[in-house]
């Protein structure tokens, strides 16, 4: 508990960790009144994504993620893989990456860090 009092700052998630739905969880105003009593650093993030899906792409996604799955079981066995098999391996490998990479990015372009004085700045692609 002390290395967690000796820390200069903390940063938050508000859904799950200071409200669920619409509900403060307990314990969160002592946390937020402690940290100013301490004058801690503190950064609420917020993530709100409006990635909506259709139960017709959720369907799609699954149904490929399982012949990936099936493709890479019948890859370990003594048959093994079809050069037909190999490509089509290949393909859903790209695609379901591809999707993920994609619902990743748009998330976090999704995410806010709200700063104590109330400004939200939305988190941007880092410059390598």
């Amino acid at each position: 508990m002390e290395s967690l009092r000796s820390k200069k700052g903390f940063i938050c998630d508000m859904d799950g960790v200071i409200y669920h739905g619409n509900q403060l969880l307990p314990g969160v105003k002592e946390f937020v009144e402690w940290l100013q009593k301490e004058e801690k650093q503190e950064d609420i993030m917020e993530n709100r994504s409006c990635i909506q899906q259709s139960l017709d792409k959720i369907e799609a996604e699954l149904a490929s993620e399982i012949s990936v799955n099936e493709l890479a079981k019948k890859a370990k066995t003594a048959q093994g893989l079809t050069p037909e098999e190999k490509e089509e391996q290949a393909l859903l490998r790209r695609e379901y990456l591809d999707a993920v990479r994609g619902n990743l990015e748009a998330q976090l372009n999704n995410t806010y860090i709200q700063r104590p004085d109330g400004s939200r700045i939305q988190m941007k692609k880092r410059k390598d």
